[in-house]
């Protein structure tokens, strides 16, 4: 078979380069890859065995390349019949997924909707073909978080300006303190089963806790905590004691949440500054995910048989922690 040479008036080699870096998948890549050594003067032969692809299936690309070029080569046609949905199908059945409400429902799986789409659409599919569209359209099942309907957004828009002023500042150390508990009997977390199969996760019901006192500086990875057994304004001022004298020469901030025993009076602050949030803001506190990434890491599918076995288990977690800056300012690096 004569072999089919690529037209060079249909994109240089910096286009084509180009379209090598650009390239959206390994084929693209491959294809391009193939055209830009055949350019090259590197023959056939050698093409097909460096990119391990047939003959023919070169010659496809070559021909794809001479009838339209760069675009004709990003625009492969795929084998199959056209799809049944359209755009505006697309766009309906994102609607009821967002707003269940439309179809009378307040809670829609794939099998409520896959039978609704005949009656509603007159769009036969397949609950396969459906969930792959729902996928594709970049919907996935996620728990909704609460969020209280008591913030003032007027202050909270203050305090991130306030906040980015502090960060953007060399002459501060910002640093986010909280208090966290960790129970003996953890939340079981969703984990990978077998369809028909199921896991226990032990359960005491002895409502063990371990209170935790923590503050976290994103910008470092630095995190100083405390394990304590309650908290309480003096359990708190006794941490502050050992945080001032861990930060002593920094001028720190001290970002906290608005607990009575944050606000008494006679707190000896040292050189600390306290910078409380607004009232029902916690997602402004960094640390907040620190919690939940040590629950989740250290504490999943585990329970406790005593104080003592929960007490070691907390302080295990958080030496773990301290000595893994990295993984701290990757958790709490976000604002």
């Amino acid at each position: 078979m004569q072999p089919i040479l690529p037209n060079p008036e249909n994109g240089t080699l910096f286009e084509v380069n180009e379209a090598i870096r650009c390239s959206v998948d390994s084929n693209e890549h491959r294809r391009f890859q193939g055209i830009k050594m055949l350019l090259l003067d590197f023959s056939s032969s050698d093409v097909c065995r460096a990119l391990t692809v047939k003959r023919r299936t070169l010659q496809v690309w070559v021909s794809q390349w001479n009838a339209g070029g760069i675009d004709r080569l990003k625009r492969v046609s795929r084998p199959g019949r056209p799809g049944k949905t359209t755009a505006e199908h697309r766009r309906t059945i994102g609607e009821w997924l967002k707003h269940p409400e439309q179809l009378g429902e307040t809670h829609l799986t794939l099998r409520k909707l896959h039978g609704v789409l005949p009656r509603r659409l007159c769009l036969e599919l397949g609950y396969s073909t459906l969930a792959r569209l729902v996928h594709n359209e970049q919907f996935r099942l996620k728990m909704p978080r609460s969020w209280p309907v008591k913030q003032d957004e007027e202050a909270r828009q203050r305090f991130r300006e306030l906040l980015a002023t502090l960060l953007a500042d060399s002459g501060f150390s910002v640093w986010f303190y909280d208090e966290s508990g960790i129970t003996g009997d953890p939340r079981p977390r969703r984990r990978w089963m077998k369809r028909g199969e199921r896991t226990l996760v032990p359960f005491t019901g002895s409502h063990l806790r371990e209170n935790v006192l923590g503050a976290v500086h994103p910008a470092s990875g630095r995190f100083f905590s405390l394990q304590m057994p309650e908290v309480d304004k003096d359990i708190f001022q006794d941490y502050l004691d050992y945080f001032a004298e861990y930060t002593a020469g920094e001028n720190v901030v001290l970002v906290l949440d608005n607990a009575s025993w944050h606000k008494v009076k006679s707190l000896q602050w040292h050189h600390l500054k306290p910078l409380f949030l607004p009232p029902y803001s916690p997602d402004l506190n960094p640390i907040e995910r620190l919690w939940l990434y040590i629950k989740e890491h250290y504490f999943n599918h585990w329970y406790a048989k005593n104080r003592v076995e929960l007490g070691d288990r907390v302080m295990w977690a958080l030496q773990q922690l301290i000595a893994d800056p990295v993984t701290v300012h990757s958790v709490t690096k976000k604002p």
